[in-house]
């Protein structure tokens, strides 16, 4: 025996390998043609369940593709094994329940993106599967390049994803603690002030060879480091930490760990004129906060080597380091600096612009924390790196979403661009379920001789029959007549008695007007799906005047 749920993953694996991309409807067919009469009923039901599952395996590898019709015996002769499946995330090496500490560290140089979504969710998810903790660091320690909107935004956006408060540490607060350590250093001879130009080093670390002044005295480099917080300017002088000349990698031989940087800082002002690089403040960091597990990406292969250097120098044991591949977006690039420039220049209406992939952007079209999660763990985790478009990352992700907003997402009608027409047939009032297949409870559209139709529609069909959703058949003539319940294409409508309103699109444009007036008795933040369209999120509704003032954001079909 076999489940409508295997026979529809069967079937939608074999028409991607056939054909490259899924023809949901040749699945639907393939699939009612297996089914048994009892199982064929509600056949809108199936009709979403073979949507769902083709959105998701069109995604897939085809390499994965081929193990799922693998997994089943001479075709649809479905094998009673199943297949093993591993559920949530891999054991961390040497985890001890209870003691596990992660952390996301980024910088507040702007708001956060698609890009920080894995890190911080793998971070806070493994603190939470082994009851430890997880921290949220923010570093800035570069004064030129930060955004004091984001010590704000950050911390929100990230306690929205994970669904809980964090714990919130910011570098420069701890500038007093890096200087002690910095000066420890010095005392153990294990770091020194560098006066040479980039050129002059490179070319001695280039020929493994020794710049003049790393061989100058504990006191020698005390004073310097005085001299750097008082005279020098910058590029004039670097801390460097003494490591392997003979280091087979150039990048990693006495690299530098404290610059001078006088611009003003958001948050310390002026106080502070020489600066952490951030291999010396997270290895600093990482250590006094207790960090056990660091879980980043591949590309800091080479700063876990640089710190290293740092541990063993105050002998302190080492975190566990993980790296995991990255997730390339291979038709675009994530820029804070341009993205702020276009904002500032009135190209994006905020950060918040639905056009923008920025968390905000996301939350604020209706998209839920739980369908981020949901993508990440479904990903896993790999050392091997990944490519994909931003269209197939929203695509899956609206996957998700779908699943989660779809039950509570109550329906209503939406025309645009109306024109009033009259009907003439007595009032009614009709009666429409909030969602087709939970009960949510009723809905009432009041007609009044009087509905709204888009201009799309009463261009397209002047002079034809159609039927206006749900209520009634008409000819759309000179002079509009009702008809019997004869076959014809059907068309949104509202009564006269509606609100006005407009929805911010994904590309930037606004479909502005009207609602039924039932929508107003939802709450801001709640999605609704507009039928026959799409899902969006109440952004605003202005209650006292309900003829104005309805905004929605677009989420997703």
């Amino acid at each position: 025996m076999y489940k409508k749920e295997d026979i529809i993953r069967y079937f939608a694996a074999e028409n991607k390998v056939k054909f490259g991309s899924i023809n949901s409807n040749a699945v639907l067919g393939r699939v009612l043609g297996r089914l048994k009469k009892e199982e064929k009923k509600d056949i809108e039901s199936i009709k979403r369940d073979v949507e769902q599952v083709c959105s998701e395996i069109d995604l897939m590898d085809i390499e994965d593709v081929k193990k799922i019709i693998g997994e089943f015996k001479d075709g649809m002769n479905f094998s009673d094994k199943k297949k093993k499946v591993v559920k949530g995330l891999k054991e961390l090496p040497n985890a001890v329940k209870g003691k596990v500490v992660t952390r996301t560290a980024p910088s507040p140089s702007g708001y956060l993106h698609i890009g920080h979504v894995f890190n911080i969710i793998l971070n806070y998810e493994y603190a939470k599967k082994y009851k430890g903790r997880f921290v949220l660091r923010l570093e800035d320690t570069n004064p030129g390049n930060i955004d004091k909107e984001a010590y704000e935004k950050i911390p929100e956006d990230v306690e929205w994803l994970v669904n809980d408060k964090v714990k919130v540490v910011v570098q420069s607060d701890r500038m007093e603690l890096y200087y002690k350590y910095m000066e420890d250093l010095f005392r153990r001879g294990k770091a020194y002030v560098c006066k040479c130009k980039p050129e002059e080093f490179r070319k001695y670390v280039g020929n493994n060879e020794k710049c003049p002044h790393r061989d100058a005295s504990v006191e020698e480099n005390l004073k310097e480091w005085e001299n750097m917080m008082d005279y020098y300017e910058e590029g004039e002088a670097v801390v460097r930490l003494r490591t392997d000349l003979e280091h087979p990698n150039p990048a990693v031989r006495d690299f530098p760990i404290f610059r001078i940087n006088r611009k003003e800082h958001p948050l310390q002002g002026r106080k502070y004129n020489v600066w952490p690089l951030m291999n010396f403040s997270v290895a600093i960091d990482d250590h006094e906060l207790g960090i056990t597990h660091v879980i980043r990406g591949k590309d800091h292969i080479i700063n876990t080597e640089r710190q290293k250097y740092i541990y063993d120098y105050f002998g302190w044991k080492h975190p566990e380091f993980i790296h995991l591949g990255r997730i390339n977006f291979t038709d675009f690039k994530i820029s804070k600096s341009e993205t702020k420039k276009k904002i500032d220049e009135g190209v994006y209406r905020s950060w918040d612009d639905p056009r923008l992939p920025f968390l905000v952007a996301f939350k604020r079209r209706g998209f839920k924390a739980e369908s981020f999660r949901k993508y990440v763990l479904d990903v896993g985790i790999s050392e091997r790196d990944r490519k994909t478009t931003y269209k197939e990352f929203v695509k899956k992700l609206e996957y998700f979403n779908r699943q989660i907003i779809d039950p509570v997402s109550n329906r209503y009608f939406f025309v645009e661009d109306p024109v009033l027409i009259d009907v003439p047939m007595e009032d009614k009032d009709v009666e429409l379920p909030l969602h087709p297949d939970f009960d949510r409870g009723k809905r009432i559209l009041r007609f009044r001789g009087k509905v709204y139709i888009s201009r799309k529609d009463y261009r397209k069909f002047k002079g034809k029959t159609v039927r206006l959703k749900n209520f009634v058949t008409i000819g759309l003539e000179e002079e509009i007549k009702v008809k019997g319940d004869e076959k014809a294409d059907i068309v949104l409508w509202v009564p006269e008695e509606s609100v006005e309103g407009e929805i911010f699109m994904d590309d930037g444009s606004v479909l502005k007007g009207r609602f039924e007036k039932n929508i107003v008795n939802e709450s801001v933040d709640n999605t609704v799906q507009l039928e026959k369209m799409f899902f969006a999120r109440i952004d605003y509704i202005e209650k006292d005047n309900i003829y104005k003032g309805v905004k929605l954001y677009y989420t997703h079909r």
